[in-house]
């Protein structure tokens, strides 16, 4: 027979000691991932929690199977308006309708903050680079006047058509407008600044009833570069979109002109669909247009090789850092990118058809552990070990964010997760259906102590893949003999270590997963025990494997107690205490037994005083004197003039076994800011 080591620790919640491992290499190491989570949670979106403690990185991972009907990819802007910023948890909140349902999501690329001249004359919030919602341009790649990054004049864009294909490339913006009487000409900029030479489109994501800017760059006395709003210097081209035409990058869009303005810039966009703003001979040339007139707007991102795709969603980033499987300059010349800080990343596999999301913490999360952040070789490593060909790098710091489920599940650099220019969110749109077709064990991996017993749990799908009971009950559970036991939905583990398979069924519906069954040490919950004569105490007893604590049925383990006068255990594990005094009381499970002691206390009366008004000891602050307690409560004293006053009474009391509650009475004949009470 063995003794057991009683030792208790505290659960950390949610780790699993029973992760699934994999290796991966990682600049030139090889490091043991433990994968701590793996859940589908909706049709072809899957979320994994990865921990690679030697490094250490915590790492969480949105795989999107493209190819899946039920699914849908969107940008999500701040507040739906250019300059506005937004809790990746509001944004969830708000989108969130019956028939499209997000399911996570995460942050996109920077956005111009304070002190970024000269664009945060007039473009504070707004975000850099590409940004398109749902087909329509946001803002372009900054690749004119207001480019931004070097990046081989392109910062690149990670995107997606409307038949679902991914692109991540370094992609080149272009906008033009054009009809027989203007011939064609660029459109440099959208909802942003209009510069001299230049065209502005501006559409309800600047706002409908914002003022344009046509502005001009200048260097204030200290040679900082800053802008000021000029009037009087633009044509204005209100457009309407024509009936069978909508907004999609790399189509093009017939609009007809329904009003012109010339020597203005600082309207409004009002109910039109666009406007065109331009200076210049620009100016000029819009100011031939007249209303009833048709333009062509094509707006377009290209590709290195001259490819132009449709793009329904869009957004740029800090940098692509792999193409073709091939990590870029961008990873070394790039100082954002060579450092080490948190990350937030997106990927696509070679086919363009699996989306991969990932951000690594730079932070200490109070499960997972400190998660030590990298730099884009350490992420790309990462990435392509799980299918990525192609990466692009995004804002990371304080805003590299995961939301799941309507929560951000990483532990972020700041105290509370920032509010984000933009990010990309990933939905269900299949039907509603509560029938469940498939079940799933939430564990990566099921392994209990010999004897012990748990419940799983359970997840429960319907037909088109979406999540639809996180915690499901009615099913049973059943297994091999050898095994252990199985009743309803608790499964009891047998006496010896062994492998083996756990099956839940409901409704004909069944998933089955391997088992392992550990020979672990096993201890009493809680030591010492006090018990009055009438609280009853049912045992608890538990045995850890790694950080994860297992429970065992009181009713399963034999118990002796030394002095059954004093108390008693019963058939169920159920202690109760018989007279004052002291006992000990041993459980054995197979080989395995602890002790510990009991000791019963037993109280005069059921209800009793704590404490009469004797052996107080009084006293206030500077001010108040003269402190006494009468024998019926009373409380007397003088009060002078002090800055800070209080009156303190102490006393220690003995109190009698475990008291289901304390209550003291105070009613005080003067105002008091505040009691305070300590035990």
């Amino acid at each position: 027979m063995r003794k057991i080591i009683s030792m208790f620790a505290a659960m950390a919640i949610g780790l699993s000691a029973s992760a699934e491992s994999v290796t991966i290499p990682i600049q030139g190491t090889d490091y043991k991932t433990d994968l701590l989570i793996n859940r589908d949670l909706g049709p072809g979106v899957n979320y994994k929690r990865l921990r690679i403690p030697d490094f250490p990185l915590n790492v969480n991972m949105i795989t999107m199977d493209l190819n899946n009907p039920y699914n849908r990819v969107e940008t999500t802007q701040g507040g739906e308006q250019l300059g506005k910023t937004e809790k990746l948890a509001n944004a969830y909140t708000r989108q969130y309708t019956d028939e499209k349902r997000p399911l996570a999501g995460a942050n996109g690329n920077f956005w111009c903050v304070s002190g970024q001249w000269p664009w945060a004359e007039f473009l504070v919030g707004a975000t850099f680079n590409g940004n398109v919602r749902n087909g329509e341009i946001i803002t372009e790649t900054n690749a004119h006047t207001d480019w931004w990054g070097h990046n081989n004049g392109s910062p690149g864009c990670v995107a997606i058509t409307p038949t679902k294909e991914m692109y991540i490339d370094f992609m080149y913006y272009r906008g033009f407008v054009s009809n027989d009487k203007i011939g064609s000409l660029v459109i440099q900029q959208t909802n942003k600044l209009v510069r001299d030479g230049e065209i502005g489109l501006y559409n309800h994501f600047f706002g409908r009833d914002k003022s344009f800017i046509p502005a001009d760059q200048y260097a204030d006395e200290s040679g900082t570069q800053r802008m000021r709003r000029v009037e009087n210097v633009s044509t204005e081209v209100y457009l309407s979109i024509n009936e069978g035409n909508e907004w999609m990058v790399g189509r093009p869009m017939k609009c007809t002109v329904q009003e012109v303005k010339t020597n203005a810039g600082a309207g409004t966009l009002g109910n039109y669909d666009l406007c065109l703003v331009g200076r210049g001979a620009n100016k000029d040339a819009l100011a031939k247009l007249i209303a009833g007139d048709e333009l062509t707007i094509d707006l377009k991102w290209l590709q290195p090789n001259g490819n132009a795709p449709e793009f329904e969603q869009l957004i740029g980033g800090n940098g692509v850092v792999m193409v073709d499987g091939v990590l870029t300059d961008l990873n070394t010349v790039d100082s954002y990118n060579s450092k080490t800080y948190s990350r937030t990343a997106y990927g696509t596999t070679a086919d363009r058809k699996t989306l991969i999301t990932v951000v690594i913490d730079m932070s200490v999360d109070p499960v997972y552990g400190k998660s030590a952040g990298c730099n884009t070789f350490v992420m790309c490593d990462i990435m392509k070990y799980f299918g990525c060909t192609n990466i692009m790098n995004m804002d990371a710091g304080g805003s590299a964010q995961m939301m799941v489920e309507g929560k951000v599940i990483n532990k972020t650099t700041e105290g509370t997760p920032r509010a984000v220019a933009n990010g990309w969110f990933f939905y269900s749109i299949a039907p509603q259906d509560n029938e469940v077709t498939r079940l799933e064990f939430e564990e990566c991996t099921l392994q209990a102590p010999i004897y012990s017993e748990f419940q799983p749990v359970i997840l429960a799908y319907n037909k088109y893949g979406d999540l639809i009971d996180k915690d499901f009950q009615g099913f049973t559970l059943s297994c091999p003999d050898s095994v252990g036991s199985c009743d309803g939905m608790k499964f009891t583990a047998g006496g010896n270590a062994c492998k083996g398979q756990l099956t839940a069924t409901y409704n004909g519906v069944s998933v089955t997963k391997d088992i392992n069954i550990v020979d672990s040490e096993i201890a009493m919950r809680v030591k010492p025990i006090l018990i009055d004569a009438t609280r009853e105490y049912t045992m608890e007893v538990t045995a850890q494997i790694g950080e994860i604590i297992y429970n065992y049925n009181p009713a399963s383990i034999k118990w002796t107690v030394d002095d059954p006068s004093v108390a008693d255990i019963d058939e169920n594990g159920v202690l109760r205490g018989y007279k004052e005094g002291k006992t000990k009381i041993s459980g054995l499970v197979g080989e395995f037994l602890d002790t510990t002691t009991v000791t019963v206390e037993i109280a005069n009366a059921p209800v009793m005083p704590a404490s009469d008004m004797t052996g107080w000891t009084i006293k206030g602050s500077s001010g108040i004197t003269k402190g006494a307690l009468a024998e019926d409560g009373t409380l007397s004293f003088t009060y002078g003039s002090p800055r800070a006053p209080y009156i303190q009474m102490v006393k220690a009391v003995q109190y009698y076994s475990l008291p289901d509650k304390l209550w003291i009475e105070f009613t005080p004949s003067i105002n008091i800011s505040s009691l305070l009470i300590d035990l």
